[in-house]
């Protein structure tokens, strides 16, 4: 397969490729000589990792040197795209560094991972707060989303002058408490006061006193609704992540799964409420968000962010495969992988710094059939819920996908028959090397590109068992039992009585957890 590469460079747009052509785009250079393989993948830890990708140009007629010796001489960071053939889109970098060797340049690209390495909040400083409390300088300004709350209050606030102690870093839409350190409540003494504006880029939030005589504390305990979207709270968990990628980073939350995201957290009434309170990156706080809700993130191949929540109820393939498109085909199993037993922790108090609620949770059909799998070490952390329901629909979710032994697929097939996929996609495989014929679905979660021999290596996770539980009731085109069920009918559920059997005691019935 030919490779393209696209150079967004100052002095003009280049056109390279793998081999000579022409086509609607222009004339292709013959100049690369060597491509590196490409690693993409998404971590159990819920991070996104990248290896990117190193290119060699051929410079032997110093045409790259007389280019970045003009006054458009800066590459770094600038866009580069690898295409196929067909000007199908398979990877968007930026360039991080560049080499010259004696007849060559040697281009690193990477992905945008920059802009998740933006550290938020800002911190208190004495130049914009010059009677601040002595140990509140160099904090962190509260970013607040939905309805933070403790018994004594969740968020400790920092006295900057006088009866007047700073909440947030934006406008909130109200105090619902606040308390000493001792926890005495003196709600009643303060109020709200939202100054600045988004406009002048200054909007911050306060806790004003008004009670009679001083209030001499150094800082508060607050319980709070937080930032507000067109006066409303905001409280819908992609809505506070539309928030920070659009206000607090330089990228692009995709649209691709936003609609359908949105859906699945409404249909299960997922409620954010979480303090960026100490100092993190964009990506640490995506891995956090990932992990409250169930969800992955990645950056796609323009560049744009984008959250993936699996809708079990629609696991729609993007692509089928068969044993003709497929080189390689191995298939493992992973019991290690199995949570049955798993404590998760939700409703941070961030003035205290420490959950309030760490439950335990347990799939006792999966302990019956496995064994207990319990890492007392390796708590669940639903930092951005306070919900109960919310945090349990999420430790639910998480451990059902870990009630079972993970079965990964590592497929090999050619490039061409990749493009047009990404990682997180659903494909649906069918595999003599499988355990069954049938066809099964699997979700993309490292790929590994190798250029040079047009070729791409998947491991994939089979997630089939995520699509069950379809209960089909009174219809006479399946058959009466399990047991006189074809392979076809034996992919939805049977009801059953409690014991396992049908009325008769004899036939047993698909036995669903």
């Amino acid at each position: 397969m030919i490779i393209k590469v696209k150079c967004y460079f100052p002095a003009e747009n280049l056109l390279l490729a793998t081999k000579n052509l022409q086509d609607s785009s222009g004339n292709w250079q013959n100049k690369i000589i060597s491509i590196s393989s490409l690693s993409r993948n998404i971590g159990e830890d819920k991070s996104y990792e990248i290896s990117g990708i190193s290119i060699e140009l051929n410079d032997s007629d110093r045409f790259f040197r007389t280019m970045m010796s003009g006054d458009n001489r800066y590459i770094a960071g600038k866009k580069v795209e690898i295409l196929d053939e067909n000007d199908t889109l398979i990877y968007t970098g930026n360039v991080e560094k560049w080499e010259f060797t004696e007849d060559a340049l040697s281009l690193f690209i990477n992905d945008r991972l920059s802009g998740l390495d933006t550290v938020i909040p800002h911190t208190l400083t004495t130049e914009d707060y010059p009677d601040a409390a002595d140990e509140g300088v160099g904090t962190s300004i509260p970013i607040i989303y939905g309805h933070v709350q403790s018994v004594k209050g969740a968020v400790k606030c920092w006295k900057v002058e006088s009866g007047k102690y700073l909440l947030a870093g934006h406008h909130c839409m109200s105090l619902e408490g606040v308390f000493k350190e001792d926890g005495t409540d003196v709600s009643t003494d303060f109020q709200l006061s939202n100054e600045g504006s988004a406009a002048q880029g200054n909007e911050k939030a306060y806790a004003q006193y008004i009670g009679q005589g001083t209030f001499t504390e150094d800082s508060i305990h607050i319980n709070v609704k937080g930032k507000m979207q067109d006066s409303a709270l905001i409280e819908h968990p992609m809505t506070a992540l539309e928030d920070i990628i659009a206000n607090y980073t330089d990228m692009t939350l995709s649209t691709l799964n936003q609609e359908e995201n949105q859906a699945i957290m409404n249909d299960r009434n997922y409620i954010i409420a979480a303090v960026i309170h100490n100092q993190k990156t964009v990506k640490d706080f995506l891995i956090e968000f990932a992990f409250s809700f169930d969800c992955d993130f990645y950056l796609n191949k323009g560049n744009e962010i984008v959250v993936v929540l699996l809708n079990w109820d629609n696991l729609q393939p993007e692509k089928s495969l068969n044993k003709k498109q497929i080189t390689n085909f191995q298939l493992q199993e992973l019991p290690e992988a199995i949570r049955n037993k798993v404590k998760y922790m939700y409703r941070y108090n961030y003035a205290e710094e420490k959950y309030q609620r760490l439950p335990l949770y347990e799939r006792s059909e999966s302990i019956s059939n496995w064994g207990e799998f319990y890492n007392k070490n390796e708590a669940l952390a639903c930092s951005c819920v306070y919900d109960e329901n919310t945090a349990f629909d999420v430790v639910q979710r998480y451990a059902f996908q870990r009630k079972n032994p993970q079965r990964i697929a590592v497929v090999e097939l050619p490039l061409d028959e990749f493009a047009g996929l990404d990682i997180s996609d659903i494909v649906e495989m069918q595999h003599p090397g499988s355990i069954d014929e049938k066809k099964r679905k699997y979700q993309i979660r490292r790929v590994n590109i190798d250029f040079l021999s047009d070729a791409v290596q998947m491991e994939c996770v089979d997630i089939t068992s995520l699509a069950g539980g379809i209960f089909i009731l009174g219809d006479d085109s399946f058959a009466d039992n399990w047991e006189e069920a074809d392979d076809y009918e034996r992919q939805f559920a049977y009801l059953c009585d409690s014991d396992g059997f049908f009325a008769n005691d004899i036939d047993e019935g698909k036995i669903l957890y």
